[in-house]
């Protein structure tokens, strides 16, 4: 039997994206102290690791992305501190 491998497009790439972020800042903003600094603690992982990518635009996305992640992640953790 052949394995056919299914290509994305980038609308449905994008799609997925959208998808997890909005999943991700709903758990962050819901008020879980442990999933809002998973989050947080993914995005300063990000941040790290992008300072270890040798090509300029990679690095750059990846660090905006994990300043985000961070972003996000430690506004949900303020709101859920504040709600208690």
């Amino acid at each position: 039997m052949e394995n056919i491998e299914k290509k994305h497009s980038p609308t449905e790439a994008a799609g997925y994206a959208a998808g997890i972020g909005i999943g991700m800042a709903r758990s962050a903003l819901r008020g879980k102290h442990v999933s809002a600094s998973i989050i947080a603690l993914a995005g300063a992982i990000l941040i790290l690791g992008g300072s270890f990518i040798r090509h300029d635009d990679t690095k750059l996305f990846v660090q905006v992305v994990g300043f985000l992640f961070s972003a996000i992640g430690l506004f949900g953790w303020f709101i859920s501190s504040a709600k208690e």
